[in-house]
C-alpha cells in the first residue's frame, strides 16, 4: 500500500511539473513561427562628399510578415555594390511596424571616397547592382 501511495505521489509530481513547464513555455511552440523581417533599399542620396568620405542618406523598407507588431530599436547596415563593400552605417531610429505591413527606416551610411568612385565605375555592368548584406535589427516582437 505504501508503494502505491508513493507511486501516486510521484505521478502527481510529474503531472504538476509537466503542467508548470507547459504554462511557463506558453504557446511558443504552437501556431505560426515568427519570421525575421525582410529589408530592401528604397532610396539613396548623396548628403556630403569630402576628400576622404562620402555620406549618404538611405531609406530601408522593412517588411513585417508576422501577425504581431514589430518594434525596431536600431539598425546596422552594410551596403555592397557588385559584391564589394560600398557603405556602412548604424541607426538608433525606433519605429513600430504593424502586423503584415511595411515601414521605412531612414539612416545615414558612410563610405570612403575611393569605395564610392569604385562603386560608380562598376554601375553599368548590372541592372540591379546593389545588395544589402548583414542588415541587423535590434527589435522586439510584441
Amino acid at each position: 500500500m505504501k508503494t502505491f501511495i508513493r507511486y501516486l505521489i510521484n505521478v502527481r509530481i510529474v503531472v504538476v511539473l509537466t503542467i508548470a513547464l507547459l504554462v511557463l513555455n506558453g504557446c511558443a511552440g504552437f501556431g505560426k513561427r515568427w519570421e525575421p523581417p525582410r529589408v530592401s533599399l528604397v532610396q539613396i542620396q548623396v548628403q556630403k562628399l569630402t576628400l576622404f568620405e562620402a555620406t549618404f542618406q538611405i531609406e530601408l523598407r522593412v517588411y513585417n510578415t508576422n501577425d504581431a507588431p514589430l518594434t525596431v530599436k536600431g539598425t546596422d547596415c552594410h551596403l555592397k555594390l557588385q559584391g564589394k563593400d560600398f557603405a556602412t552605417g548604424v541607426s538608433n531610429e525606433k519605429t513600430t511596424i504593424p502586423a503584415f505591413e511595411t515601414g521605412v527606416i531612414p539612416m545615414m551610411v558612410y563610405s570612403s571616397v575611393l569605395e564610392f568612385v569604385k562603386g560608380l565605375m562598376m554601375l553599368p555592368r548590372e541592372e540591379n547592382p546593389y545588395r544589402l548584406e548583414k542588415v541587423h535589427h535590434e527589435f522586439i516582437a510584441i
